[in-house]
């Protein structure tokens, strides 16, 4: 499982879920969030998406995770942020989570 917890609401998600190329959109407490798995040894991490709704995309190397946005925008994960590849300087914060397996 994958816990987020905002305030006193918390939300489980199985991490089966994320198997493949699966994205969840999500918003909890106000709050939205995008969660996905960034790759076999880092886990499943959740990042804001202010008002952003995320797709899975193919990457070019097999390292990088690629989302893209509701206006075709290509996202990649940063330091703890996900990073808009249009030029913009956009970013969006990788939220706090939990793993339990």
């Amino acid at each position: 499982m994958v816990g987020l917890t905002f305030g006193d609401e918390a939300r489980a998600y199985p991490v089966s879920l994320f198997d493949g190329l699966s994205v969840i959109n999500d918003t909890l407490v106000g709050r939205e969030v995008v969660i996905f798995a960034a790759g076999e040894a880092t886990g499943v991490r959740a990042y804001e998406r202010d008002g952003h709704v995320f797709t899975r995309s193919q990457s070019a190397t097999s390292q990088a995770v690629t989302l893209t946005d509701e206006n075709s925008v290509a996202w990649q994960v940063g330091e703890n942020t996900l990073v808009s590849l249009d030029g913009s300087g956009e970013t969006l914060n990788q939220v706090s989570s939990r793993d339990s397996y």
